[in-house]
């Protein structure tokens, strides 16, 4: 699958047609470039796609649609708003995991709940590891927006 867009004389391939060659394709085209994107797959998406089991159709995406202020800017930056063209509403549940039949995780938009969660399944110390993770992914954020990144 390709597709083509800009007007440059400078021609770019993007391998790939995942939400990072998409992005980057649509970025690089609203730079003027002539921008060729390759994918191996029927459909573009990577993880971000929907697959039919059963019979029925699901989302066997990315685990957590995260930043959504970054999807904004990129669609700003090309003068389009996120919201005109995907729906989003907030889940409680977020993922879930299974091994076998008895052996299942969900993780909540909230953090204690989710804690909790890989308590029961994993012991109190797994818990316990979870928020602290947790607190070092915020302190990583926090600090990347303090220094601009």
């Amino acid at each position: 699958m390709s597709a083509r867009r800009g007007t440059s004389e400078q021609r770019v391939a993007v391998v790939g047609a995942g939400i990072s060659g998409l992005v980057a394709g649509l970025l690089l085209a609203r730079q003027g470039l002539d921008v060729l994107v390759f994918e191996r797959s029927a459909d573009v998406g990577g993880k971000m796609r929907t697959v039919e089991v059963a019979g029925a159709r699901i989302d066997a995406d990315s685990t957590v649609f995260t930043q959504r202020a970054i999807f904004d800017e990129i669609f700003a930056s090309v003068g389009a708003e996120l919201s005109q063209h995907v729906a989003l509403r907030p889940l409680d549940v977020l993922a879930r995991h299974a091994w076998n039949e008895k052996d299942r995780l969900d993780l909540h938009a909230d953090r204690e709940r989710s804690a909790q969660a890989i308590g029961e399944l994993a012991g109190a110390a797994e818990a316990r590891r979870f928020l602290q993770f947790c607190e070092s992914a915020r302190d990583i954020c926090d600090e990347a927006r303090f220094n601009g990144a």
